[in-house]
């Protein structure tokens, strides 16, 4: 399907935004030029900049021109990356947790928005159930099921349908997926999961936004709980390296 030409110019200044074109706290070119740039009408590109600005990239403020978010939780995540958090030299638990906290908020509207569309993210929930079905043949190998469970909840991002945010959690996979199977969590607590995972998406397929939103919640709290209890300050750093 073609998309139309808010949805263009919104997808072209996110992709400008994402490879640092156009950087947090700056301002986007005026309206009018936006407009001259992609030959569109004024209209299109406030409908451009209403799209960017629900996903959290940019502030609009009346008779002002658009400046990219500088919001702590975008800040956040985007300054976390594998690289950095190999390097670190000190302890990472409170980094990881801080992580868990801000990919929480972002699920939270994922889930919202792919349950309110779930028509349009049909094939979306289609690949997570497949995921979530694959996690019970998973429960006795912490391995597979935590490189399972960073599968389903990339898919979750991919539904907010935000590429910036898509591409940072795609680029902290590994670190998630060692912290993850890492954790000192008993089979059946897997299974329990599992079977949470399956309420989640039942609730999306079903259009329950409330319930799915709450799944959500829960799933993403148990994780930083488990992080919380399972690594002490000293082995954190070694840990998140695939060392302990």
């Amino acid at each position: 399907m073609k998309e139309n030409k808010s949805t263009h110019i919104a997808n072209i200044i996110e992709e400008r935004i994402s490879s640092g074109q156009y950087s947090i706290g700056s301002n986007l070119p005026p309206q009018i030029l936006i407009a001259e740039e992609f030959n569109t009408s004024l209209r299109s590109v406030r409908e451009a900049l209403k799209m960017l600005e629900a996903k959290g990239l940019i502030d609009v403020k009346q008779g002002k021109t658009a400046t990219i978010s500088d919001s702590s939780s975008f800040q956040l995540i985007r300054s976390l990356s594998l690289s950095v958090l190999l390097k670190a030299k000190g302890n990472i638990g409170p980094v990881f947790t801080d992580l868990i906290k801000v990919l929480t908020s972002f699920a939270t509207n994922a889930v919202r928005l792919i349950t309110s569309k779930r028509e349009d993210h049909s094939e979306l929930i289609m690949r997570t159930r497949h995921s979530i079905n694959d996690l019970f043949s998973y429960i006795e190998e912490p391995l597979k099921f935590a490189a399972t469970e960073v599968q389903i909840l990339e898919y979750l991002f991919e539904g907010a349908d935000n590429t910036i945010l898509s591409a940072i959690y795609i680029s902290l996979e590994d670190v998630m997926r060692t912290c993850l199977s890492k954790c000192k969590v008993e089979a059946a607590e897997r299974e329990k999961r599992s079977r949470d995972y399956t309420y989640l998406i039942n609730a999306i397929s079903e259009g329950q936004i409330d319930l799915a939103v709450a799944m959500i919640l829960m799933l993403l709290n148990t994780i930083q709980k488990e992080a919380e209890d399972s690594f002490s300050e000293d082995n954190f750093q070694k840990v998140a390296m695939g060392r302990a």
